[in-house]
């Protein structure tokens, strides 16, 4: 079987959107969240799923939550997350696509309420420009399951809007791509929008819409926006 592969010619655009904003969890993955692929690699899937359970039932909040599942990941080196997440399931040749939109003159980045520690080896995987995240406290470097710096949902807009501001526009000149409810405040505030692999009601709010295991739909939307033909 042949391997697809994404192999465009491309040049800086002068397009009025300055960035991409991705979600990460179950937009660029396939399956998983970074969290449940850390527990399935740690055997720590049967808490992970509890504290899931608890969240969805209003037993805990959103920082209960983060708290709780931080405590899992205490004692844990640097190279064993890598290790973990180098098998993360993502879709086919998203870092071809990210590679491509960069050099079309965009920042990338990731825009998730994860911990910064799961993401940082598959940010610099995928070579995107900044990624966001809660920050976990480390000593002797290992992680202590502490949280240093939480970041709540709203902050995804500013972070988005932080690095728009930085490449001289504002969230009209964002591009925001995911795959779930926690995307539609951040749907909103920008530019324009992609439900990628989404359910029915983040579809109806987005801009546009684009489904697959691969990136070959998703850069189809996203050239349109790029080069001013929605």
């Amino acid at each position: 079987m042949v391997k697809k592969t994404i192999c465009h010619q491309t040049q800086k655009t002068q397009s009025r959107y300055r960035v991409i904003s991705f979600d990460f969890d179950h937009t660029l993955t396939i399956g998983v969240s970074a969290m449940e692929h850390f527990a399935l690699c740690h055997g720590v899937e049967a808490a992970v799923a509890e504290a899931e359970a608890d969240f969805r039932s209003g037993a805990i909040n959103t920082q209960q939550f983060t708290d709780r599942t931080a405590a899992l990941l205490s004692g844990v080196q640097a190279e064993t997350i890598d290790s973990y997440m180098h098998s993360i399931p993502l879709v086919k040749e998203c870092a071809e696509l990210i590679q491509e939109m960069k050099e079309l003159g965009l920042r990338v980045i990731l825009n998730t309420i994860g911990y910064r520690q799961l993401l940082a080896p598959i940010a610099h995987r995928l070579g995107v420009d900044a990624f966001s995240g809660v920050e976990l406290c480390e000593a002797d470097g290992a992680i202590t399951g502490v949280v240093g710096k939480y970041f709540p949902l709203h902050e995804k807009i500013l972070f988005a809007e932080r690095h728009a501001v930085e490449m001289g526009g504002g969230l009209k000149n964002v591009i925001a791509v995911g795959d779930g409810l926690s995307d539609l405040p951040i749907f909103e505030a920008v530019g324009a929008s992609i439900a990628f692999n989404a359910d029915p009601m983040t579809e109806a709010q987005a801009t546009a819409v684009a489904h697959g295991d691969h990136c070959d739909v998703l850069r189809a939307r996203l050239i349109e926006f790029v080069q001013g033909q929605p």
